[in-house]
Parts: structure tokens; C-alpha cells; sequence
């Protein structure tokens, strides 16, 4: 036994190892290549193929570079291959000719132009970590005192992006029938709760049709801590609410949410 303090360790451990013989046919579990430079765990399938499976370490002639990957048997390194350039690690995984990632110095680099989040969010209090992203659509509803009664649509709709705790949700609706129900109106039903931190969303509406009896310009803001909007219009010197009265039977609204979600 040599110690592996000893200057001829690595000569003794290469004398223990079978290596891989022109034919390429060894069917040990480990091979030390000298032509191609890869150490190989794992057992050749003959001719060219790798393993199946197989860890091969190697230095990449080519690229001039280091490799780390794992074979699909069939002469490729179908699961993933990481190989180190000159100031970065670059990634590829699921073939053998497209980068998918790199990761240096300067961050990473997605080359497949997609970054998945889980569908359910992983929450992090960090300032400067991006934890969520999703778009979706959603269903908005008018309310006249907290009630919809007797309330319809000819269109209804309804989409938003949500990017870390911000949110923007976009809406269209088209009444047929205002309804019975009388008082304040509200937009419900927005797709997160908005953060109860003491600072109110933001709604702005885009475009409106078929309103009455306004006096001033038509806006909004989304309540802390729920997930539903007032509609207001301007005044001289604060806002106003509006009610079911400027709403008639044809009134359409286009608007968007601004705010973080809790």
C-alpha cells in the first residue's frame, strides 16, 4: 500500500485502474482516458457511446476548457454539461449544443430567454431578491354599496403581471344592467390582497363610456389591505366618490391596478 503522502500515489492508483484499450470496449466501472483526457465512472457501452449512465470528467480539446457531465449512452452528454471558460461556468442541459445558462462574475446569463418561478411563491425579506413572477387572468366585479344585485355583463375581463410584491392588474367591463343595488362603488375581486403597509394602490382609468352626471375626471384607489378599489372623480380640491347614479344600464370602464400585494 503507498501512502498517499507519497510522491507515486497517482502512479500507483493509475497502475490499479484498468484504462480504456483501442477498441474502446473496457467494462470496468472506472476509466482514466489519456487520448481525450476524461475520467470516466461508469461502464463503456463499446464504439464511441459512453455509458449509461456515466459521470465523465474531461478536459474539452476545443473549448479549451474543463467539463463536467453526465451521459445519455448514446455518445452524448444528454443530462448536463458544465464546462469552465476563462471567467465563467456555463451550463447546458438536455443536449449537447445549446448553452442554457452561464454563471460569472457578473451574474447570470439565461440563454433560453426563460426563468421559471414556482407556482407557489417562496417568499424572501430581502431588499434586492426577486422571489415571484406570474400573469394570469382574473374576473372583476362592480359593486353599488357592497352589492351586486341584479348586476350584468355584455364583456368582462380581466389580466395582470405580478413582479416580486408588485402588482399590475388590468380590467374591461361592459354593463347590460346596472342592477338594483345603490351606494358606493367599488371594484372587487382583484387578484391579491393588496400589503397593509398604510400606502393605497393606485387605479388609473384609461377609457369610459356610457357614465352620467360626472363632474370630474374618473380615477381610483385600492384599499389597504383588501383586495378591492374604490372609483372616485376629481374635485377641486379632493376627490369624490361616485355612486350607482353615474352608472346607467351601457356604462363601460377601462382601468389598471397599481400596487403590492401582501
Amino acid at each position: 500500500m503507498v501512502s498517499p503522502f507519497s510522491p507515486d500515489w497517482r502512479n500507483e492508483l493509475l497502475r490499479n485502474v484498468p484504462l480504456l484499450n483501442a477498441a474502446n470496449t473496457f467494462s470496468g466501472n472506472l476509466t482514466i482516458d489519456g487520448t481525450s483526457a476524461q475520467l470516466i465512472l461508469g461502464k463503456i457501452a463499446g464504439s464511441s457511446a459512453l455509458p449509461v449512465p456515466a459521470l465523465v470528467l474531461a478536459k474539452r480539446t476545443s473549448a479549451a476548457s474543463e467539463t463536467i457531465g453526465v451521459s445519455d449512452g448514446a455518445g452524448g452528454y444528454s443530462a448536463l454539461v458544465a464546462y469552465l471558460g476563462s471567467s465563467e461556468w456555463t451550463f447546458r442541459i438536455g443536449d449537447t449544443v445549446t448553452d442554457d445558462f452561464k454563471i460569472s462574475s457578473n451574474g447570470i446569463s439565461q440563454f433560453g430567454g426563460q426563468l421559471v418561478f414556482p407556482a407557489t411563491q417562496n417568499p424572501s425579506a430581502g431588499a434586492n431578491t426577486l422571489d415571484d413572477y406570474e400573469e394570469n387572468s382574473w374576473t372583476p366585479t362592480i359593486t353599488f354599496g357592497g352589492s351586486s344585485t341584479g348586476i350584468s355583463y355584455g364583456t368582462r375581463a380581466g389580466r395582470y403581471v405580478k413582479i416580486g410584491q408588485m402588482v399590475w392588474a388590468f380590467f374591461d367591463f361592459t354593463l347590460t344592467s346596472k342592477g338594483s343595488a345603490t351606494g358606493g362603488v367599488n371594484v372587487t375581486s382583484f387578484p391579491f390582497t393588496s400589503l397593509n403597509d398604510g400606502m393605497l394602490g393606485v387605479v388609473s382609468i384609461a377609457f369610459y363610456s356610457g357614465m352620467t352626471g360626472l363632474t370630474g375626471g374618473l380615477r381610483g384607489y385600492l384599499n389597504i389591505n383588501l383586495a378591492t378599489a374604490n372609483l372616485v372623480q376629481d374635485g377641486a380640491a379632493t376627490t369624490a366618490n361616485i355612486t350607482d347614479a353615474n352608472f346607467t344600464n351601457t356604462s363601460r370602464i377601462v382601468g389598471v391596478a397599481m400596487y403590492r400585494a401582501a
